[in-house]
């Protein structure tokens, strides 16, 4: 991984990753994180978490205001030194490759984004290394034949999903890390699994689905709203 980019300012909020917003922030703590710590509390983490590529520390905050113990590790000092003063302790400096864990010391491991940025050489021990230390995981990654792979100068492992799906084995769910397959919901507050199915006082308002190899679907996990009126559906 060319680490010296992600010490960047510039990639945080600027021209190379991140771009800023009309207030001028770049990378903040974004309305996806609350359904990426949603979907995570839905797994039921029964022990500490690990999140790789944890940035600014944001979903380890939420999480850890939800009595879980998590813990991240970053290759950006930059990153790690933006993070809220009451994260920082659970932070790690360190890389994917490397983690200076025992085997089996973490019950899950999460991972947003993170290891398409990762160099094809070095990628091989990083999967190998979250094996090592987890139990289980949810691994998130943007797809090499996503839309916006090359919008992002970091990426560097182009692989289709079904690909990364094979390097792990069934106790690590292997998604996509696209806005779109996430779904965003701004108004919704809880995570259920469901149908698409709209009931006078369950909306939904968004959802991820998962499909099969052959193109069926799978499950669909939905954000509702269990007291929203009807039209004040909000789907992005």
């Amino acid at each position: 991984m060319e680490g010296l980019i992600f010490e960047s300012p510039d990639y945080w909020c600027g021209k190379l990753g991140y771009r800023p917003a009309p207030d001028g922030i770049g990378y903040r703590d974004f309305p996806i994180h609350h359904i990426k710590v949603e979907y995570i509390l839905s797994k039921q983490p029964r022990g500490r978490l690990l999140d790789i590529g944890c940035a600014f520390g944001y979903i380890i905050r939420r999480l850890r205001n939800k009595g879980i113990d998590a813990l991240g590790i970053d290759i950006s000092r930059y990153a790690l030194s933006r993070a809220p003063e009451d994260v920082k302790p659970y932070l790690k400096h360190g890389s994917a490759d490397n983690l200076p864990w025992p085997d089996q010391y973490f019950d899950m491991v999460v991972t947003f984004g993170t290891l398409e940025h990762i160099d094809s050489e070095i990628l091989p021990k990083a999967i190998s290394e979250i094996k090592r230390v987890a139990k289980r995981g949810i691994i998130a990654i943007t797809p090499g034949d996503a839309p916006n792979f090359g919008e992002d100068i970091t990426h560097q492992t182009k692989r289709p999903l079904s690909w990364w799906r094979a390097q792990f084995p069934p106790e690590f769910e292997v998604h996509s890390d696209d806005n779109e397959k996430w779904m965003i919901c701004l108004k919704c507050g809880s995570l259920m699994i469901g149908a698409s199915v709209y009931t006078p006082n369950r909306l939904i308002y968004g959802g991820i689905k998962e499909y099969r190899d052959d193109g069926s679907l799978k499950e669909w996990w939905v954000c509702i709203n269990p007291s929203c009126e009807d039209g004040e559906r909000n789907q992005l």
